[in-house]
């Protein structure tokens, strides 16, 4: 009787990537963000408050933020678009950072389509602060129902 050939192991995984902490990525980068932001009553004012929190915590990554690092602007909608600060209002990360934590939760239909005109037309504009020569970054965080049309003004915003 010949014993059975013990069972081969299964390979050993190798560790996940290493991901580089986000200030290391951000070091000396240059970019227009606008930070558009759902305020609808969907949403609601706790999580909102937790958005404003996670949009805080991603500002304090930027290695500077002003004209010669990354410039920041948040902008609110439900059924308006509201911009709360334009690109250019700060040139210190501490005082951005704080702005944000001011912004105050509106309420109302959520409007998305509305708000991507919103960024295009206004909230990226010499007036408020864009720059010719660096990338814009549009980082938009809503429950994901919109109330209106927001493919048109989303092709829109992507060939802007």
């Amino acid at each position: 009787v010949k014993p059975t050939p013990a069972p081969t192991l299964p390979p050993t995984p190798s560790p996940p990537p290493t991901i580089p902490p986000a200030w290391a990525v951000c070091k000396g980068a240059k970019a227009d963000v606008v930070f558009l932001i759902d305020g609808s009553w969907s949403i609601g004012e706790e999580s909102f408050r937790k958005v404003v929190h996670f949009v805080s915590g991603m500002v304090s990554a930027f290695d500077m933020v002003g004209p010669t690092g990354m410039q920041v602007s948040f902008v609110q909608y439900s059924d308006e678009a509201k911009t709360e600060f334009r690109l250019n209002a700060y040139r210190d990360k501490g005082i951005a950072m704080s702005a944000i934590n001011q912004i105050h939760y509106r309420g109302g239909n959520t409007k998305t389509g509305m708000a991507l005109k919103h960024t295009y037309e206004k909230a990226f504009s010499m007036e408020n602060g864009m720059r010719r020569n660096v990338p814009k970054v549009v980082v938009a965080i809503t429950d994901g129902r919109s109330q209106d049309e927001v493919k048109k003004s989303a092709a829109n915003l992507q060939h802007a």
